[in-house]
């Protein structure tokens, strides 16, 4: 138990000859000791016990030794390396506990994340289960729908069905009991006007010949409701329905201009529905467009009626307005459009303004022609659905017109759209545009009238 003996041993373990190594050795634990406790654990495990009362013994050998030199009687110096060595091995203490303690947080952190995400995935899954238990859900709906809608349609079919076969039983019961009524009165007239011995017509005898011949044959003293309808009319009668008839006759022909085969222009808009594929609701409006102008003989610029009935508008002098202007020519002064009329004929115009009308009404509901973009199908699409998963492909718009470039005026094909459809069939498209705008005022005066 020599100390210069123990501080040398200690200096030669830690690579210093000269024993002051060992001296301060200590001093450099107990430093090190001094760190918080949250300091790095060592990697190496906690040493054995007996390492631990070797360690211990050359430390307070050490420390002894060391105090002895800086003054210290040997009780003191026993008793400050006591006090070093229990602060060393408190702080070693500490920071085993720091790192059970990190360690710990460290596993209850990752426990924490993977409940998070065992939560996180059954969430996932629970909404899953969900959208396809609605999607489901929905579609056995929309099949139930479906079927009964189906089934609604077989029965109103049906219902149609068996009432036109009763309304047809009921016809055919009428027709027959008429049949009976002539035949039973063909033969009452016939029993009274055969002589009595004389062979009665045969049953087989054509009604219309055998009400002929009771006509002929009818007493006029003998009372018969049918007599007044049966009997030809003659006479001053004769005279008066004639006279009638033809009074009627000439109402027409005024009221036709005396132009029997007139030109409807409401067949061209028909086709042009059935062409288009037009929505029924777009369709009503454009019939009720055409209608209204047909109907606006005083304040339409266009006057469709007069230019449709009365053919082409010759420049003479009672086509001529009274500055001058001839008739064919139209202004619209609000827009500053003018229309010449003089060369088209009544169906041309009938055309034009057919397809203004449809024009005018796609605008009013909102909806355009659209066509797929690969050319091969056509679609009227609602404004602000043309993004839709429905509509996307239907890319470009047919009744596009830009009015820095209008078709009729230079190059009429747009680059991003193609040509307005009525431009496609074939319509003049500055007629089309003016009989629209022609249309709408039409309808808001219509409007404010109702």
């Amino acid at each position: 138990g020599d100390a210069t003996q123990s501080g040398t041993t200690q200096g030669t373990a830690t690579g210093d000859t000269d024993g002051e190594g060992a001296a301060t050795q200590p001093e450099r634990v107990v430093a090190a000791s001094a760190e918080p406790p949250n300091a790095p654990a060592q990697p190496n495990p906690p040493p054995d016990p007996i390492d631990v009362a070797k360690a211990k013994y050359a430390f307070l050998m050490t420390e002894t030794q060391l105090l002895k030199k800086q003054g210290f009687g040997p009780k003191d110096a026993r008793v400050n390396a006591a006090a070093r060595w229990a602060k060393s091995e408190e702080t070693r203490v500490r920071a085993i506990e720091a790192k059970a303690f990190e360690e710990a947080k460290a596993k209850k952190k990752k426990a924490e994340e993977e409940e998070t995400r065992r939560r996180e995935e059954e969430a996932k899954a629970l909404e899953e289960a969900n959208k396809k238990a609605e999607a489901e859900a929905l579609k056995k709906k929309e099949e139930a729908e479906a079927k009964a809608l189906e089934e609604a349609k077989k029965k109103e079919e049906a219902d149609v069905l068996k009432k036109k076969e009763e309304e047809a039983e009921v016809l055919k019961k009428q027709a027959e009991a008429k049949r009976e009524e002539a035949a039973a009165l063909a033969r009452r007239v016939t029993e009274r006007r055969t002589p009595s011995g004389a062979a009665a017509p045969s049953t087989g005898t054509d009604t219309k010949t055998t009400l002929a011949a009771v006509t002929a044959q009818a007493d006029a003293s003998e009372p018969d409701p049918n007599a007044k309808l049966a009997s030809p009319v003659v006479g001053e009668a004769y005279y008066k329905t004639k006279a009638a008839i033809l009074e009627t006759e000439q109402l027409l022909l005024f009221a036709l201009d005396s132009r029997v085969n007139v030109l409807n222009p409401h067949r061209i808009l028909l086709n042009l529905f059935k062409t288009l594929g037009l929505p029924k609701h777009v369709a009503q409006i454009a019939f009720t467009g055409l209608t209204d102008l047909l109907f606006d003989t005083h304040l339409s610029r266009t006057k469709l009626a007069k230019r449709l009935y009365d053919g082409v508008i010759e420049d003479d002098a009672d086509d001529v307005s009274f500055d001058g202007v001839p008739s064919s020519l139209l202004f619209d002064n609000v827009r500053d459009l003018v229309l010449d009329l003089s060369q088209k004929t009544p169906l041309q115009i009938a055309g034009d303004a057919c397809a203004a009308s449809i024009r005018v009404a796609g605008v009013l509901c909102d909806v355009s022609l659209r066509m797929h973009k690969d050319g091969t199908d056509t679609k009227w699409v609602v404004r602000g659905t043309e993004h839709s998963a429905e509509n996307k492909d239907f890319d470009q718009r047919l009744d596009f017109v830009d009015p820095d470039n209008p078709p009729g005026f230079g190059n009429s094909r747009n680059k991003t759209h193609p040509s307005p459809w009525w431009v496609a069939m074939g319509f003049d498209h500055n007629a089309v545009d003016f009989i629209a705008h022609d249309i709408m005022d039409a309808l808001e005066r219509t409007n404010e009238d109702d």
